[in-house]
């Protein structure tokens, strides 16, 4: 029994059913913000500072360890919520 050849030249029924069929676009899930990436200088002072805080919230916290830069969001959430005062009289202590 021979075997007839194939013709890629033709369109076969299932190409032509997959062109019939409504093109559906795919909602992906984009975030709203990319982040940036950001550099600062800090004294040895301000690392050591950091670092405490930072195993200090991680002690407190059983679920999940936080790293420097979801400390340093938390912060600046604190820093958009309390008044600008106190936020200016702890810039000053900082120096």
């Amino acid at each position: 029994m021979q075997r007839n050849r194939i013709d890629f030249s033709k369109n076969s029924k299932l190409k032509s059913n997959a062109n019939s069929l409504p093109q559906r676009s795919i909602n992906i899930i984009k975030p709203k913000t990319v982040a940036k990436p950001r550099s600062f200088r800090l004294r040895d002072v301000d690392i050591e500072r950091l670092e405490s805080a930072l195993k200090r919230v991680n002690y407190e916290n059983d679920t999940v360890l936080f790293n420097r830069t979801d400390l340093v969001r938390g912060l600046i959430m604190i820093a958009h919520q309390t008044s600008t005062k106190k936020l200016l009289n702890s810039i000053r202590s900082s120096w």
